[in-house]
């Protein structure tokens, strides 16, 4: 037994390892998703029941503004139909009402298996709505009228499309979304940047029946080149305690410990970041995770993979 926990943190040391040489590109944003939908819409009922993901957190950048994001993502699985539900809602503002983003969102993933659910491959679909509130200043001019200014408000709702796909082999996931799935020409009228392409891989290591490590990794990527790389690293010790860090391109790091319950799991993390293109001067912020499980009662004390939490 010793010898097969000996080989299998070994595996997870050489998958760090390797994923720790792969070199992103450009600047990086500081926001990580927590929730497993809003990673990929597959993960829409991967815990076999019911749960609630969701979080609060803030950023305070070195350009003296403050970002506030709110998340919670609904999910559910049908065994009927093999598929899964999942509603999510976000928020966003800059400690004021001078800028406000929600978005609202419903996800369908479609489960298939091989060799008595060992292998699953789920596709999934998401629609969205995202509204975008701004208060700007506007230099104009009425007709016979000198110029002057004055503060206009901005205001933009559109549909956001998302696909997903997700190969689960064991203790092993890979998959991949694409978000805002609409022509250039359309992104163009209200946000270009909002197309994003995940493509993420993680690992689960039942080290002993008290231990749970967990190593994932993630690169999104959108139409402008911009890129992300994040990697990350948690371990439930004793069935109960959580411990994480984790870093984002070179210049972001954060750690975070939490407890797991039965029913509930809930958590904090810390992260800063040193410098980037878009805050040369450095932030740093909280998050706070809260999650709520539903399972069958025989399930309830196993320690499960991270993705069925």
């Amino acid at each position: 037994m010793v010898r097969n926990m000996r080989t299998r943190l070994g595996i997870v040391l050489i998958i760090i390892t390797c994923a720790g040489t792969v070199q992103a590109q450009l600047n990086s944003f500081l926001y990580t998703q927590n929730s497993f939908v809003n990673l990929n819409p597959s993960f829409a009922g991967s815990n076999g029941n019911l749960r609630d993901q969701c979080f609060a957190g803030d950023i305070s950048p070195g350009l003296g503004t403050l970002k506030r994001v709110f998340y919670n993502a609904f999910d559910m699985y049908l065994p009927s139909i093999k598929s899964g539900l999942a509603l999510t809602g976000y928020y966003e503002d800059f400690g004021s009402s001078d800028y406000q983003t929600k978005s609202y969102s419903i996800s369908y993933a479609k489960y298939f298996s091989l060799r008595n659910d060992k292998i699953k491959f789920i596709p999934s679909l998401q629609i969205g709505l995202r509204q975008e509130r701004s208060q700007r200043l506007m230099y104009t001019s009425p007709p016979g009228q000198p110029w002057f200014w004055e503060v206009g408000t901005y205001e933009n709702d559109h549909m956001i499309i998302a696909l997903g796909g997700l190969f689960n082999i064991k203790n092993f996931y890979f998959g991949a979304s694409f978000y805002d799935l609409q022509p250039i020409s359309r992104r163009e009228q209200y946000n270009p940047f909002l197309d994003r392409y995940n493509f993420h891989a993680s690992y689960n290591v039942h080290a002993a029946k008290w231990m749970l490590i967990h190593f994932s990794g993630n690169v999104s990527v959108n139409s402008h080149s911009y890129s992300t790389l994040n990697l990350s690293l948690n371990a439930l010790l004793f069935r109960h305690l959580l411990l994480g860090g984790g870093i984002q391109q070179r210049e972001s790091y954060f750690v975070s410990i939490g407890y797991r319950g039965h029913r509930f799991s809930v958590g904090l993390r810390y992260h800063v970041t040193l410098f980037s293109g878009f805050a040369p001067y450095g932030h740093e912020g909280f998050t706070a995770m809260a999650t709520f499980n539903l399972r069958k009662k025989e399930l309830r004390k196993e320690v499960l993979n991270f993705e069925a939490w």
